[in-house]
């Protein structure tokens, strides 16, 4: 059974969530661990990126969480589709995502949609599931997610000095969620990962000293995302970087990050 379930978190945008959730699973996968990444995000950027056909095996089959939830015995494994690594599968959005999102408001227990979609098959299958999700603290598939996580995990932009700001309004959802009905009896922190990070900027320094002083609870990753063209050049290749140049810097940043998630998380045993 997955035991090692993490929710990515941040109530900003464009702090480099879906490009972490991409490249630390693809190198989970490298690693021989078995991972799914669930895009929560109605962008669908992780899904474009991941999936070996994202037209054929996702919009055309009909295998995007939108189908999923919406369907009355629809299960994880049912819509799961396959990656360009054998190791890591996902499971899918699409643009519908958010009418979706209004339609489970109306649930009896909208906070547990996913929760009872997540069948034994998919609990024996992977050593972690990743959660990628839309920045709206009020979307009711993060909620989701964290009730079906054990870990959160914050994502912090060196650019986005609002990232820092939204940081209590989360903890109260994270705290909200944790108080009420959770798969695990707990949910942890990890520590925080700082990314778009320029050593040569100062405002990348003063956000990680704010940073240190906000996350003495969950912690501070030592290691850091830089920001590069590279990055940004996979993204919009719709690759991950280890697909697009995997010998250049900020491959070694997300492999180094993910090791570090991967001790930080043999620590909490």
């Amino acid at each position: 059974m997955a035991q090692n379930i993490i929710t990515l978190v941040c109530n900003k945008g464009g702090v480099g969530r879906s490009t972490t959730a991409q490249n630390v699973g693809m190198k989970l996968a490298q690693m021989n661990y078995n991972v799914l990444v669930v895009d929560l995000d109605s962008q669908a950027n992780t899904s474009i990126t991941l999936a070996l056909d994202y037209e054929g095996q996702v919009i055309n089959a009909k295998k995007s969480l939108k189908e999923m939830v919406e369907s009355e015995n629809g299960y994880f494994t049912d819509f799961i589709v396959e990656t360009r690594h054998p190791n890591l599968d996902l499971l899918a959005s699409s643009w519908e995502l958010d009418m979706t999102e209004a339609n489970i408001l109306r649930e009896a227990s909208p906070n547990t949609i996913l929760l009872d979609r997540f069948d034994s098959v998919a609990k024996d299958k992977y050593d972690y599931v990743l959660f990628d999700t839309p920045p709206r603290k009020t979307d009711k598939f993060i909620h989701n997610a964290l009730v079906l996580s054990n870990y959160y995990w914050y994502i912090v932009s060196s650019e986005n000095r609002w990232s820092l700001d939204a940081k209590p309004v989360m903890d109260k959802v994270i705290n909200q969620i944790g108080n009420s009905i959770t798969f695990f009896s707990t949910i942890k922190p990890l520590p925080a990962l700082q990314t778009q990070f320029r050593k040569a900027n100062k405002l990348s320094h003063l956000v990680r000293d704010e940073c240190r002083r906000l996350f003495a609870t969950e912690k501070l990753m030592e290691s850091t995302i830089r920001d590069t063209t590279q990055i940004r050049k996979s993204s919009a290749m719709y690759r991950t970087i280890f697909e697009f140049d995997k010998n250049c810097d900020v491959a070694n940043d997300y492999e180094m990050a993910t090791i570090e998630l991967v001790n930080a998380i043999k620590s909490n045993k």
